[in-house]
């Protein structure tokens, strides 16, 4: 709630913060408007090309506003790829408590990291498009996209030792699985609609290509359906 000023003195007081630049329709909290705006400008121009000026003129603010919420470029850069992981380590977190056979586990991950990339508005491009994020500010970032990628090689070679996967090199299998399921970068977001059909396809392949009896994926998809 904004409190009016009760007086012309009041009035001239300094207040916290910057008004916008402009109203904005759809008006976002500020912190999301400079999120949203540097989600577009990055993956359009690219981050060394965007300047915090061009940033803060898309989300409708002034330039100095936009330091009241991020400290730097390179802070909201990080928060949009911070948000580009989460929600697959909230899945991977969710999922490690379900106990399911390396096969029902492995569909449903490659269904769910390919409908994250492709739908996800965080997700801006292959991490190597933007060798900022080697900077040591992105630390936790790196360790959550290592998670992530050990969760895959994890499953393959449970399956592997399970005798349902074919005998196959775990670290070339997940890294081709890997490059299958970040099809989706430098792609146009989707809706979760159109998502969905392409992600089911991609679990079909990566378990088609790893399964010791195909005939066995229509179970397996029913399983990972159950839920």
């Amino acid at each position: 709630m904004r409190i009016m000023p009760s007086s012309t003195s009041d009035r001239s007081r300094r207040r916290v913060g910057r008004p916008r630049a402009r109203p904005a329709q759809n008006e976002l909290p500020p912190d999301q408007a400079i999120l949203d705006a540097a989600r577009k400008l990055f993956r359009s121009r690219g981050f060394a090309a965007t300047s915090t000026r061009q940033i803060a003129e898309a989300a409708g603010l002034r330039q100095p506003s936009l330091f009241h919420h991020f400290s730097s470029k390179t802070a909201i850069l990080q928060a949009i790829v911070d948000l580009a992981v989460a929600p697959e380590l909230a899945f991977i977190d969710s999922e490690s408590r379900r106990g399911l056979e390396p096969d029902v586990a492995l569909y449903r991950y490659a269904r769910f990291v390919y409908t994250n990339l492709a739908t996800n508005p965080n997700v801006i491009g292959s991490p190597l498009q933007f060798p900022e994020t080697d900077a040591g500010d992105f630390k936790a970032f790196w360790r959550a996209y290592e998670r992530i990628y050990s969760t895959l090689k994890s499953h393959i070679a449970a399956g592997v030792a399970a005798g349902l996967f074919d005998p196959v090199d775990v670290d070339v299998a997940a890294e081709q699985t890997f490059a299958l399921l970040e099809a989706p970068l430098g792609r146009p977001q989707r809706s979760a609609r159109r998502a969905t059909p392409a992600a089911r396809q991609a679990a079909v392949l990566v378990l088609k290509g790893l399964l010791k009896e195909p005939r066995r994926l229509p179970g397996i998809q029913a399983a990972a359906d159950a839920d």
